[in-house]
């Protein structure tokens, strides 16, 4: 393939990489596809805050990170958010006025950029990030959708999140996240814990994998920090801090993502969500690490995880009770049946959730596009 220029265009205005306890998927993706498509040979720039330290050319418009603004400033949520859009449509712009320098612009913000659309015939292709069900588009997004639809192409990470997504999105095709296999260890030799990875919020349920670990005798180690919202404190404090004060249970709190990638060998994670979820980063990360998933059958989970072969689907109508039989059916499998478990976890994340598997769908969708 030719070499093409793209514009890869960050999601609110920040310094990348994301560092601290800056929590922000969308950017992480954005940035290693950046570099990876760099690395097959294309030239791609991206928009970012100062002091973006990529590897990669960055165009940062002369701003710094929006967010080290807010706390410097000491700006309310609301006075963040309304800057925050006139970051975005500032990079946005920069992006579509050098459109003769750029073949395609790849944004990872829909709600912004297509007000701009006609100001480029270059196509511009969106990476939706979450579930965007067609009752959260504004009227103004939906006529610009589909008044300029023949030039924007919007990218789902799976068939659920696309389903559960306004149609009112010119779909392009569905190319899972991806990952940087090789900076996570496969472990051989994995501890005997369980694992729950993620946000300590109702929606994540972490009470049902500790109940289920508890009612199973298997111990678990628990990753992630409570929410910012009042519920989630009361949720923490009344709901999980109970549930810790036994022997199996252990808290380890928030863990830096770069730190994550090493603690994932253990017998199994465990992904109870309430949510329909868009993705599943940490099932395809801990699957790197060869440990299987045991998930209630939401979202994507069915298209990430091969049901008795890198994990075991639960119907979440068996709530708790159904974690627990899939932990006793892991736990009577005989080590060369795990451990044959673990190298299918590995083998189906280097298959089709790597980082190069991601950015070659991309740029089989980047050549599709140009030539319409």
């Amino acid at each position: 393939m030719d070499s093409l220029r793209i514009a890869m265009i960050s999601q609110g205005h920040r310094t990348l990489p994301p560092s601290g306890s800056v929590i922000s998927a969308p950017n992480t993706l954005a940035t290693a596809l950046a570099k990876e498509l760099q690395r097959f040979g294309h030239k791609v720039t991206l928009f970012a805050a100062a002091n973006s330290t990529m590897g990669v050319p960055v165009d940062d418009a002369g701003l710094s990170s929006l967010l080290a603004a807010k706390a410097q400033a000491g700006w309310s949520d609301a006075q963040y958010l309304d800057l925050q859009w006139q970051y975005d449509l500032y990079a946005g712009l920069r992006a579509l006025r050098s459109h003769p320098k750029f073949d395609v612009i790849h944004a990872h913000d829909y709600r912004r950029l297509p007000f701009l659309a006609p100001l480029t015939l270059q196509p511009v292709i969106y990476s939706l990030h979450g579930t965007i069900p067609s009752r959260s588009l504004s009227e103004p997004l939906k006529k610009i959708l589909s008044e300029y639809r023949g030039q924007q192409y919007v990218v789902a990470a799976s068939r659920a999140q696309q389903n559960q997504s306004a149609q009112e999105f010119r779909w392009a095709g569905i190319i899972p996240h991806g990952i940087e296999v090789d900076q996570i260890p496969f472990a051989n030799q994995p501890s005997g814990e369980y694992l729950f990875v993620g946000r300590l919020i109702p929606g994540k349920q972490p009470d049902h994998a500790i109940r289920a670990a508890l009612a199973a005798s298997v111990p678990l180690r628990i990753i992630g920090q409570p929410g910012a919202h009042e519920s989630d404190a009361q949720y923490f404090e009344q709901t999980l801090e109970p549930l810790f004060g036994d022997d199996a249970i252990t808290y380890q709190g928030y863990i830096p993502h770069p730190e994550l990638l090493s603690e994932y060998g253990a017998k199994a994670l465990l992904f109870p969500t309430a949510y329909q979820e868009a993705f599943g980063m940490v099932m395809i990360e801990a699957m790197a690490a060869g440990t299987p998933i045991i998930a209630y059958d939401r979202g994507p989970v069915r298209e990430i995880i091969a049901d008795s072969v890198t994990g075991y689907v639960v119907d979440p109508r068996t709530g708790i009770e159904g974690l627990t039989q899939a932990i006793r059916t892991l736990e009577a499998l005989n080590l060369a049946d795990y451990q044959a478990m673990r190298r299918a976890c590995r083998s189906r994340v280097e298959q089709h959730f790597s980082l190069n598997a991601m950015a070659r769908g991309y740029e089989r969708l980047y050549q599709s596009v140009l030539s319409e």
